[in-house]
């Protein structure tokens, strides 16, 4: 870059972008405490007190890598719309954190419509 041009600014996040974006961060947090507790209780729920439900069990380490990846995603996420340097950068990190709370939101949806109808057919 020549010495006498300037970077072209960054446009400001719109009050919707950003209330998307702290819904966002605030779900992925929610869920992902809530799979690394499931992940520790798991052991204790189940009747068998076996080797297979151990603390390394296959079921527990699939809940604390699911919070695992959500934490990375959302850290991927931040650091993307923060220190993006150029538009594209930052609209990809808004795409991304709109997808991934869609797909948390439709996830607690099918959650709670499965314990509704588990629970009205039984």
């Amino acid at each position: 870059m020549a010495v006498n041009q300037r970077p072209r600014p960054v446009r400001r996040t719109s009050v919707g972008r950003a209330i998307v974006l702290a819904c966002d961060s605030l779900a992925t947090l929610v869920v992902s405490f809530g799979l690394c507790a499931v992940s520790l209780l798991l052991p204790g729920l189940t009747e068998d007190h076996g080797p297979a439900t151990g603390p390394t069990s296959p079921k527990a380490l699939a809940f604390s890598a699911a919070a695992l990846l959500l934490l990375s995603s959302l850290a991927v996420t931040a650091t993307l719309h923060s220190y993006g340097r150029t538009d594209r950068l930052r609209r990809i990190a808004r795409w991304a954190a709109a997808a991934r709370l869609t797909l948390l939101v439709c996830a607690a949806t099918a959650s709670v419509v499965h314990g509704i109808v588990t629970i009205e057919l039984a």
